[in-house]
């Protein structure tokens, strides 16, 4: 929007400052309009870098931390580098979230058993954001979320998760390589089973 605006502002000055009528601009402001939105798209293609999603960007490390399971252990992100992990963050309350979770099932059941050709497996990790705790296990149970590492952070007191990787909307999530890079973000279901599919022995 900002863009937009300052574009309309420098072409009324040069219409001022070349004395061009109303008329004229007419024919020259559609064409040149077209050609400054072509060098931006053409720009960004370039090798700008790729803006943020939320917090990180696709290509950085994954952010370390540890916290306490759903079972009362202590987990670290870093753990389970070696394997590829699926950081998802979501909510019981969230009804875009509830409604992705099958995805998620699907996913862990295609691939939590199978052997990589870099990696020595594959985790799906989630980071509950809530208002409040009491729903969250149940949802965990209704949507077969079966799998071990479950992370709860309130919305009151946020903690170091949803901080240092500033989620501002969920769902969310991100594809981790073994190295622990983020390679993907906010990728459909049909994309993380295409990319691990190609990963597979």
């Amino acid at each position: 929007m900002n863009v937009l605006f300052c574009w309309g502002i420098f072409l009324q000055k040069i219409k001022m400052k070349n004395n061009i009528s109303s008329a004229q601009s007419k024919g020259w402001f559609p064409m040149i309009t077209i050609l400054f939105f072509l060098s931006l798209i053409l720009l960004n293609s370039c090798g700008l870098p790729k803006p943020k999603v939320n917090g990180v960007q696709e290509g950085e490390m994954a952010p370390d931390f540890t916290e306490i399971l759903l079972d009362g252990s202590t987990f670290s992100l870093s753990d389970l580098r070696g394997d590829y992990v699926l950081l998802d963050f979501w909510g019981s309350w969230c009804r875009p979230c509830r409604k992705a979770n099958p995805g998620l099932v699907r996913i862990h059941q295609e691939f939590h058993d199978k052997e990589f050709v870099d990696a020595g497996g594959f985790h799906i990790v989630n980071v509950a954001i809530e208002s409040d705790s009491s729903n969250w296990k149940p949802a965990i149970e209704k949507d077969g979320l079966i799998w071990k590492h479950h992370v709860l952070t309130l919305r009151s007191n946020p903690n170091r998760i949803s901080k240092t990787y500033g989620m501002g909307t969920i769902p969310m999530s991100y594809l981790i390589d073994p190295t622990g890079k983020i390679i993907g973000a906010k990728w459909s279901e049909k994309e993380i089973k295409k990319y691990l599919k190609g990963k597979m022995k």
